[in-house]
Formats: C-alpha cells, sequence, structure tokens
C-alpha cells in the first residue's frame, strides 16, 4: 500500500500566509505601544507601515479582544478633528509566571501584558527536585484560583538550557535532563505554557527597560554564573540552545586545576566565579578580601575577552550581590578587557552593575511569549464569550 502525502493546497497556504501577516502586525502594534506609549491610528500605521484601513481592523479588533484600550483624544494644538489614542490595555488579561531560579523557593506571580506584577506568591522547598513538576502546577493553579481575570498563559523560567519546545535539556541546579516540562505543565493546566532560560528572560527584561544595547552581554553571578547575549536587538539562543552557558567552561588560571565543580569537572568558571566560590575563598582568608574579588573579576574577564572582542559588545552587565561584585571586582574586569582588546578601530566595552530589579525574570519570560501568546487571544476571548 502506498502511504499517502498530505499535499499543500494554495489555499492552506495563503491562509497561513495571512495569519502570519496578521499576527506581525499584531505584534508590531503592540511593541510600537509599549510599554505606556498612547498613539493614534494613524500614528501606528505610518510606524508599521500599513494603510489605514488595515490599521483600523486590526486595532480595532485588538480592542475588542481587549489587548488595546482608548484613552481619550489627542490633546495637539489647533483645529482640526481630534484622533483617539490607543494604549496597551493592562487591566484585563494575566499571565501567570513562574521561576525557578531562586533556591529553597517557588516563586509565582500574576503580570500583567507590560509584564507588572499584580499579586506574588511563593512555595517553599526543601530542595529535593523530585515533585518539583507537581509543585509547579500546584502553584500555577493557587495563582489561577486567585486571579480575577481571564489568563492568557504560563510563563517559567529556568536555570538551565532550554529548547524551542520548552525541554529542559539541561539544569544542573535542579538535577533535570531532557525533563518536557513545558508539555508537562500545558497538559496539567490546558493552557499555553512557554518555558525559557532565566538569564535570557532577564535580559529581555532589561533591554525592554532601555537598560540595555542592541548590542550587550548581561553575566549573573549567583549560584552558578551563566551569560545572555544581545546581538543587534535579538537574543542569541545558539545552535543548541547552549548560548550563554559559560559556568563549566573550564578556565585557565594559575591556581592548580581548580577544585571539582557540581558537573564533575574540575577548573570550571563557576569554581572560581560564582557566588558560593567566592564566599567560600573569603571565608577562609577574609583578610585578601580585595585580592581575592580581583582575582574573581580579572578570571570573568579572562574568559569573555575573546568573545567580547569577536563579537563587538558595547555593554557587559554583571548581575551579582553588590557585596561581591563591587568596584574592585568590576575595576579588575574593566582592566583585563582594557588591556586585552584596545586598539585604534575598537571601542572597548563598557562594564557596569545591573540593577537588581524585583521580578525581573517573569516580567522578560513574559515579554518573550507575548509575541507567541497574543496572535492567540481572538480565539481564548471567543471561548471566554461563549462561556459567558
Amino acid at each position: 500500500m502506498t502511504k499517502s502525502t498530505r499535499i499543500s493546497t494554495p489555499d492552506a497556504e495563503l491562509s497561513k500566509s495571512t495569519a502570519d501577516i496578521r499576527a506581525r502586525n499584531v505584534w508590531s502594534i503592540f511593541r510600537a505601544l509599549f510599554p505606556r506609549n498612547c498613539l493614534s491610528r494613524a500614528e501606528l500605521g505610518r510606524r508599521i507601515g500599513v494603510s489605514r484601513m488595515a490599521i483600523g481592523e486590526i486595532t480595532k479588533e485588538m480592542c475588542d479582544t481587549r489587548i488595546l484600550t482608548t484613552t481619550g483624544l489627542d490633546a495637539r494644538p489647533g483645529r482640526g478633528k481630534r484622533s483617539t489614542m490607543l494604549a496597551i490595555d493592562t487591566s484585563y488579561w494575566r499571565l501567570i509566571g513562574i521561576d525557578l531560579s531562586q533556591p529553597y523557593v517557588l516563586v509565582g506571580a500574576l503580570l500583567d501584558l507590560v509584564g507588572n506584577v499584580s499579586e506574588r506568591t511563593e512555595i517553599v522547598h526543601d530542595d529535593s527536585y523530585d515533585s518539583r513538576a507537581s509543585d509547579i502546577i500546584a502553584l500555577a493553579r493557587r495563582l489561577q484560583k486567585q486571579s480575577t481575570s481571564p489568563i492568557l498563559g504560563v510563563v517559567i523560567t529556568v536555570p538551565g538550557i532550554v529548547d524551542a519546545s520548552g525541554t529542559v535539556l539541561l539544569s544542573i541546579r535542579l538535577g533535570w535532563k531532557n525533563l518536557p516540562l513545558q508539555t508537562i505543565v500545558q497538559d496539567a493546566l490546558q493552557l499555553p505554557v512557554l518555558a525559557g532560560n532565566t538569564i535570557n528572560a532577564t535580559l529581555a527584561a532589561e533591554h525592554s527597560n532601555r537598560a540595555f544595547t542592541d548590542n550587550s552581554m548581561l553575566v549573573k553571578i549567583g549560584m552558578g554564573v551563566g551569560a545572555g547575549l544581545y546581538i543587534n536587538g535579538e537574543i542569541v539562543r545558539g545552535d543548541s540552545f547552549a548560548a550563554g552557558e559559560i559556568g563549566h567552561i573550564t578556565v585557565q588560571t594559575s591556581q592548580a586545576n581548580g577544585s571539582e565543580c557540581g558537573c564533575g569537572k574540575t577548573g570550571c568558571l563557576e569554581t572560581f566565579v560564582s557566588d558560593k566560590s567566592i564566599r567560600a575563598r573569603l571565608a577562609a582568608a577574609p583578610e585578601r578580601r580585595t585580592e581575592i574579588l580581583s582575582e574573581a573579576g580579572q578570571i570573568l574577564g579572562q574568559t569573555l575577552a575573546m568573545t567580547v572582542g569577536l563579537l563587538d559588545l558595547r555593554n557587559i552587565y554583571i548581575d551579582g550581590q553588590p557585596d561581591l561584585v563591587g568596584n574592585t571586582f568590576l575595576d579588575a574586569l574593566q582592566q583585563v578587557l582594557d588591556h586585552a582588546l584596545t586598539s585604534e578601530y575598537r571601542r572597548v566595552p563598557e562594564v557596569c552593575r545591573c540593577q537588581q530589579l524585583p521580578d525581573r525574570p517573569l516580567k522578560g519570560q513574559t515579554l518573550l511569549a507575548l509575541p507567541t501568546l497574543l496572535p492567540t487571544v481572538r480565539t481564548h476571548f471567543q471561548v471566554l464569550s461563549n462561556s459567558q
């Protein structure tokens, strides 16, 4: 028997193309208004390059489905008909956010469409990860019950390598390997779920606040060491979704091979620069505090120099506790980069400490999920309307 093959028809391709165009236009309008801009339909049409009729149809649907709201008439001087101004509606839809990056606690929150947290809750655990997926589901259900607004989806941030399907390929911190987390939670909750890397989510949040440039790096120093990259305004995930996983790179140092890492290797960057490793050395020799912090900054600088030079980055932001990531650490890191990269044709990137704003990973993962979730709002809204 000959196996049948599904043939894509012209009508199917046209439908797919139309849906893709619509999704891009919805996202372009949302980005133009994000987070608190107020613009007229005419101005939105000019900015994203669509006709007056098209912008009218798209924005009407976005208002009808509570993605956008009207904020009154424009206040320009002179005569003429005033335009109705549009903004993002933050009062209706909510997303459930779950952050797995904190030790001994699961952090959950309800967020609006621009990533503002309206409610926050936690589940304390004993650092045993056997039941973590069930804890995530339990926390999400608790938040779903607390919400007085409809839930658009669930976002999860994971300290580890997460692929495009939301499978955790590897998280040494959590003890997970090839765990289909997104599918597990989605099947349990019957809601759209998007899981991603914690540092990439933090990077997206900072970029949305205009804190980061389009060519920048974020290095997170916590229980481990990881990085996120923005290149030409896009987050880099890599061929195997492991871009920025620098904590388990073996570094060359004068300290004989370094200590054994949790991954099983010896001399990983985490064994020199993580919060835990630095504090252990400080506890053993508090009189060497300045020297120890300087050494840690130098080791990180030596590890990053080639990559920073290759990518021609403008800024490097370091996210860590202020008692460790202070002037001594940052100055040592900057000096290594200055020495390695200074030339007539290159501008050496500036190293600075990242502000530790609350709930950044959850906000960032919300923003990363919205291009996928916003085009589904019409279907969600119809289901909600039919059930009422």
